[in-house]
């Protein structure tokens, strides 16, 4: 596969089973190469991922993949030749465009971490991320005008679907997302040139790196908490220092809180401070820079659009000039926070450590596992010492070279499947499917799928 270049991007899409990010898992990962003028490299190419024999998916979530479940399953790849061929067409392709980062990073970080492999290596070889959704949201925030939004009780909806409809773009594609990707970004292009050439600009890395250096101690508006179906938030920020543990990491202070109580609690000792932690870190913001997160100068932006959108823009003003004239004088002010906030970081990395976390050891480790052959996979002792990483390994042998289980493995996987898969949900499976068929029995279409389905769950109960 050959690495990609700037004028090369790599636009791909998720289908999933729920949106229950608990139960979240990947159907269909789509994804095609083109130019910087969005013209297709190649065909979209499309890797289907085979349903785990311990879980379920709702029916719902079979219907909304996009794709007959009987050509689902006619394509489908074993979990970890899925997520084998998502990790190499992430890891040569640095320039990636799609809808949603947010979303689709931990989507792509669960099927990785499920199947041993690194997802911050991908992450931190990204150099390049358009995300449209966050174009969307930056358009209503700040140019809403020349684009119609469709609004419940006030609300936007920056659904993919909706907005189609809504701006009255021709043909929709409900099978292939990545197409009316295409056409959303071609649509922002012609109607908002200026927004979609300041988002190409800080989609690369080292932009949104150099925004934040070269304005020092300069305040700039945060856009986060960016979704389908919600009122973005929008903070004004002033940087403080990069994490030096982790290089990514941006540590700023929110200028939109109260900075009087901020300098009163870092005024006391070293020693108080400690105890006050909890409400010293409610003004302070983490910008994790590999997210590409949405960073907006505020001098590129009109006076009533701060005050408009970010609070109350007089009220930041005072409240940065407050905080640089008691840093002036104050010389420690600078040393207590920073020592206070990575003593935070550290903590609170060890007590979120849920996921698979792995050593240059582990990984090393990894790669003989990965390339042992399925049928010798038993005779490999890794992972002895470590129980969590243990039950890990043995969970990926099952669902993926269940010939590779000893005979007292497979009775243990059997008892595990059992005590996932019941036998009573199933069942209310089928009288939904069945509810489904007696309502769509003029869609040919929609009631063909429900057939096939209803047949993959009668197997389930065989």
């Amino acid at each position: 596969m050959k690495k990609s270049n700037k004028k090369s991007f790599l636009l791909y899409d998720y289908e999933t089973f729920e949106n229950n990010l608990i139960k979240i898992r990947p159907a269909k990962f789509s994804f095609i190469k083109t130019s910087l003028n969005l013209k297709r490299k190649n065909k979209i190419k499309s890797l289907f991922c085979k349903i785990s024999e311990d879980y379920i998916p709702s029916v719902d979530s079979i219907l909304n993949i996009g794709t007959d479940l009987k050509l689902f399953k006619a394509n489908e790849i074993k979990e970890s030749d899925f997520s084998r061929k998502v990790y190499k067409t992430f890891l040569f392709n640095k320039y990636t465009i799609c809808y949603d980062s947010d979303f689709n990073q931990l989507i792509t970080e669960e099927i990785l971490n499920r199947n041993f492999y690194d997802q911050n290596i991908i992450q931190e070889n990204k150099k390049f991320e358009l995300d449209i959704l966050k174009i969307l949201a930056t358009c209503y925030l700040f140019r809403p005008y020349g684009i119609k939004w469709k609004k419940n009780n006030g609300v936007p909806n920056f659904g993919v679907k909706d907005f189609f409809l809504k701006n009255k773009i021709k043909n929709f594609n409900s099978n292939l997302n990545i197409l009316n990707l295409i056409k959303i970004i071609q649509f922002i292009k012609t109607r908002k040139p200026k927004v979609f050439k300041y988002f190409l600009y800080t989609a690369e890395k080292k932009s949104i790196i150099n925004i934040i250096n070269k304005r020092k101690k300069n305040p700039f508006l945060y856009i986060s908490k960016i979704s389908r179906i919600h009122n973005p938030k929008v903070d004004m920020l002033i940087p403080l220092f990069w994490n030096s543990n982790k290089k990514n990491l941006l540590i700023s202070l929110k200028l939109t809180r109260n900075i009087e109580k901020f300098i009163h609690f870092l005024s006391k000792k070293l020693e108080d401070i400690y105890y006050l932690e909890d409400k010293i870190m409610k003004f302070i913001q983490f910008i994790d820079v590999s997210k590409f997160p949405v960073l907006l100068p505020i001098n590129i932006l009109k006076n009533e659009d701060l005050n408009k959108i970010c609070c109350n823009f007089d009220k930041c003003s005072k409240n940065l000039f407050l905080f640089k004239k008691y840093q002036n004088i104050n010389n420690n002010l600078n040393r207590k926070l920073k020592n206070l906030v990575l003593s935070f970081l550290e903590r609170s990395e060890k007590k979120t450590r849920n996921r698979i976390v792995l050593s240059k050891r582990d990984r090393m480790i990894l790669e003989i596992f990965q390339q042992t052959k399925p049928e010798r996979l038993y005779e490999l002792n890794l992972c002895d010492k470590d129980i969590k990483l243990s039950k890990s390994f043995f969970y990926y042998r099952a669902r993926n070279y269940f010939e590779s289980l000893t005979k007292k493995e497979k009775i243990s996987w059997k008892v595990y499947k059992n005590n996932i898969i019941k036998k009573e949900n199933i069942i209310l499976c089928l009288k939904k499917i069945e509810k489904l068929l007696k309502n769509n029995m003029y869609n040919k279409k929609k009631y063909k799928n429900l057939v096939e389905i209803k047949e993959y769950f009668e197997k389930l109960l065989k």
